[in-house]
């Protein structure tokens, strides 16, 4: 449970199949959480589900930052969650660099089934 009057800053990675839910648990979350940085791979990335149009919609929805470099967000803003909703462009060392800084990943898809060795 958050303290009073405190949110959790929140990343969010995402592809543009995956908006709506997302946008469906932020909403859930409320006041808990305040996402301060949206991004999603490239169009036309590996997996082929990029498409940041619905990505970068979100991210004006929520009024905050759009990236689509998922080492950029984690550096440059610093979290306590990192929401996954696709493993696209999403490497180990990324999660890595993530929990070495003390950022706690919450991931909607399985994250072995997708991680190329």
């Amino acid at each position: 449970m958050p303290r009073p009057g405190h949110s959790y800053e929140t990343l969010v990675w995402t592809d543009a199949r995956c908006v709506p839910t997302v946008a469906a648990i932020v909403a859930r979350m409320g006041a808990a959480v305040k996402v301060i940085g949206i991004g999603g791979p490239r169009a036309g990335g590996a997996g082929g589900s990029g498409g940041t149009g619905a990505v970068r919609d979100l991210a004006a929805q929520l009024d905050c930052p759009f990236d689509d470099d998922l080492r950029r967000l984690i550096v440059d803003r610093p979290a306590t969650y990192l929401l996954l909703a696709t493993m696209e462009s999403v490497t180990p060392a990324l999660l890595a660099a993530a929990m070495a800084q003390g950022t706690i990943i919450l991931s909607m898809e399985p994250v072995a089934s997708e991680m190329a060795a």
